[in-house]
């Protein structure tokens, strides 16, 4: 899903109740805020025991929680996050669908000749 060191934005802040439950007042005070840009700091498959099925998790390099009865940190669902998209990404994309983009991908040799061709011409 995603790899450590990544960045990604949040997409979805519901984070339980509107208000927030005790419990998660006190085991995850800082929750991420929508828009906002994070670092993927680690990522955890579990098969979850509430009928989801396994699942993807995240823990953010900018958010630190305090670690709960178990001795773990709280996790946040993957799904809640998308990769912020880079140039790099995007040229990646591109790259993919074989759709270059003229401000991101260099004139071929054919291209540059035409348009010099044009200049000339004036047209």
């Amino acid at each position: 899903m995603f790899s450590v060191g990544e960045k990604v934005q949040c997409i979805d802040g519901s984070w339980g109740s509107a208000t927030g439950s005790i419990f998660q007042k006190v085991h995850c005070p800082n929750l991420p805020k929508v828009g906002n840009i994070y670092t993927i700091r680690s990522t955890e498959f579990i098969t979850a025991e509430i009928n989801v099925g396994p699942v993807w998790f995240v823990r953010l390099r900018e958010i630190v929680n305090p670690h709960g009865e178990r001795g773990n940190e709280p996790i946040f669902f993957a799904r809640q996050f998308v990769p912020l998209l880079t140039r790099r990404n995007l040229e990646s994309v591109y790259r993919l669908l074989d759709e270059p983009i003229r401000s991101f991908a260099k004139p071929t040799r054919e291209e540059r000749e035409f348009f010099r061709k044009k200049k000339k011409v004036g047209v």
